[in-house]
Formats: C-alpha cells, structure tokens, sequence
C-alpha cells in the first residue's frame, strides 16, 4: 500500500507539471528543452537531498539507502540511461502534441508487458493482479470503440508506453541488485539534466539558469522533483508491474481532469466511467 501511496502523489505531481509544461511549450513560453531542463533537475536536486540526508540503513527491507554504487551494474546502468534520455525527450514530444486523456490511457498499455517482465524476474503476479491489468486494458478498448481517444501524437505515447518496460526493468534490476535508489536515480537523472540543458543552450539559445527568476521555473522544478523522487522510491516496496499500474492509473484520473478543464477536451463522462474501470483493476491489483 506504501508504494501505491507513492505512486500517486508522484502522478499527481508529474501531471501538474506535465499541464503546466504542455500549456507553456504550446504558447510559445518556452522550449521542450527548458522544461525537460527544469523538471529534471528538481528530480536531481532532490535526490542528491535524500542521498546526502537519509542514513544508509533505513531501509529495513535490505535496499539500501545513501550513495552505494557497484561498477558490476554498468552493464545494466549505461544501456538504460541510452533508454532514458530517449523516453525523457519523447516524452515532452507526446505530451505537447497529444490530448492529455489520450496520453494518460495509452500509457498503461506499459502494464501488461511489465507483467511478462515482472515474472521473468521472479515476482509472484497473483490471479487478481492479472484480472486487474486485463480490466485496464479493457478501458482502452472501450474507449477506441466510443471514439473517446484522439490519436494525434499517439506514435509518441505509444512509443513511451513500450519503451518504458525496458527503463523500468533495467531500474528494477539494478536497484534490487547493485546500487541504492539514490546512486541509481541519481546518475541517470543527471544524464537527462546534462542533456537538456546543451539542448536549451545550443539549440533554442535559451539560459536554463533563468527558471530562478521565474515562479513557473520555480514550480515545474518542485513539481519534477516531487515525481521522480516518489516514483523512484515506490519501486522499493512492490513489484514493477502493480508499481506503474498505479500512476499510469493514477495518471489517467489526472489527465481526464486537466484535459478537461484546462484543455477543453470533450467526453468526459466516457472517459471517467474508463477510469472507473481503471480504478477497479487497480483495487485488483492489491488484493
């Protein structure tokens, strides 16, 4: 229950943040680097926090915390943050060009392939954890069936939502075998900082410092840092799959709303009875 508490104060995080950063790139405010930059780098500041803060022993269950880093998992760590940097930057493309309902129920699409994961790894996936990813899964057909999904910038969620098995499994591993989170979370998240921010400097000769002086920066660097930091550590008390069952539902809940409220995207009813079907898989999942 703890991971799944996580887990949806991180979806709610990361969805303001992805409404703010959707709305923003639209306008012509800022760039997808800008905001890549900026939420990224809460994510970082925030973990070196933890790491620096929180003794090595916390965690009872045997992950540890603190900086521990082990050179046997570069095998493991260089591909995923490859895997990382691209699933970052497609990411902000599916956000800016998808509807944000769309992007959130495409995106557990991600659940049933980190079942097959899940179970070549060694976790005991129950009956009712695979009713509920199956009853998840349904929401979606219901919703193509309804003509409650708009497919422009689907590619790019798709794309995320497959991609994502590989990050998350690679992280899974790593975590549960070699580094503490925040030796792990912490190298890769700086990788996707580092990226962005050449992207801002040298491709929209933007300076990514400046978010200092703006209350938008400011907000999006709290709200990235609050989602990677809560998503990171829900991994350390469930298995992958119920893990991001839970924000991709928690996801969707979020995007209905904003998408319709900020958004003006259309069906809400339809598109809140899915949920409903979300909702159910999930209590499934926890069973």
């Amino acid at each position: 229950m703890l991971g799944l508490l996580l887990i949806a104060l991180s979806a709610l995080a990361e969805e303001s943040g992805n409404a703010i950063g959707k709305y923003r790139i639209s306008a012509g405010l800022q760039s997808l680097y800008m905001t890549g930059f900026v939420s990224s780098l809460g994510g970082l500041v925030l973990v070196i926090f933890f790491v620096v803060a929180l003794p090595k022993d916390l965690f009872a269950s045997g992950f540890p915390g603190g900086f521990v880093f082990a050179a046997a998992s570069l095998p493991t760590l260089i591909p995923r943050i490859g895997l990382e940097l691209l699933q970052a930057h497609l990411t902000l493309r599916a956000i800016v060009a998808a509807d944000r309902s769309t992007f959130g129920f495409l995106r557990t699409l991600t659940t049933p392939l980190l079942l097959v994961a899940d179970i070549v790894l060694g976790y005991h996936i129950g009956t009712s954890q695979v009713s509920g990813i199956l009853l998840i899964a349904a929401s979606i057909a219901l919703l193509y069936a309804q003509h409650g999904l708009q497919w422009r910038g689907a590619g790019f969620v798709l794309f995320t939502a497959i991609n994502a098995v590989a990050t998350i499994s690679l992280y899974k591993f790593d975590i549960a075998h070699f580094n503490s989170v925040g030796a792990e979370q912490g190298i890769v998240i700086l990788a996707i900082v580092v990226y962005f921010f050449i992207g801002a400097f040298y491709m929209t000769r933007e300076n990514p410092f400046k978010f200092v002086l703006s209350p938008y920066y400011i907000l999006q660097f709290l709200l990235g840092g609050a989602a990677h930091l809560l998503g990171s550590f829900a991994y350390l008390f469930a298995p992958a799959s119920v893990v991001v069952t839970g924000k991709r539902s928690a996801s969707v809940l979020w995007a209905i709303l904003t998408g319709n409220y900020y958004f003006g995207e259309k069906r809400l009813f339809t598109k809140l009875f899915a949920f409903s079907l979300v909702l159910i898989g999930t209590v499934l999942l926890v069973i």
